[in-house]
């Protein structure tokens, strides 16, 4: 018995995120492997900038992977998808929440609200944003839905054999 169920709408929404996030990100890291490199290459290389050159690309490597087996694992159906996706969104809304609290000074300036229906504003669209996202971690956490689609992964080894042919005489 094959099992087709359809994908929940909260595996997809984490599946295209989880993407739209890897993609800039992976990009930067590849840009700061290139820096880190070209870097080595200018300034005398000791055995220490080499360690410690290796370590952190192992990292940034390491980085990258979470959210690249998160969403293959979100798109070949198994549990370590399912939790590795919940824990990158949740690292990815912790920094958004951790940016806003805490601004880093650099060229932009920061936004400032010129009226308090700005301010209203802001807070309300800053709490449906982060409402839906704790909606989708709890979906793709605790969903029913999506523990019946991670539930039943269909695999070769476990399918039943058909029964033998009955032979009957006349």
């Amino acid at each position: 018995m094959e099992n087709n169920m359809k994908r929940p709408i909260s595996v997809w929404i984490a599946q295209i995120f989880i993407l739209l996030v890897s993609i800039p990100i992976t990009i930067g890291v590849v840009l700061s492997i290139i820096g880190d490199a070209v870097f080595l290459a200018n300034s005398g290389l000791t055995l220490f900038s080499v360690v410690i050159s290796f370590l952190l690309l192992i990292a940034k490597v390491a980085f990258i992977s979470v959210f690249l087996f998160a969403f293959w694992g979100l798109a070949k159906r198994r549990n370590y998808g399912r939790w590795l996706a919940v824990s990158a969104i949740l690292f990815v809304i912790s920094l958004s929440v951790l940016g806003q609290l805490m601004p880093v000074s650099g060229p932009i300036d920061r936004y400032e609200y010129e009226n308090m229906a700005q301010v209203i504003g802001a807070v309300i669209g800053g709490f449906i944003i982060y409402g839906s996202f704790g909606l989708l971690i709890y979906r793709l956490a605790f969903g029913r839905n999506v523990k019946e689609f991670f539930g039943k992964v269909p695999s070769a080894d476990s399918a039943e054999p058909p029964p033998p042919p009955v032979f009957t005489s006349v």
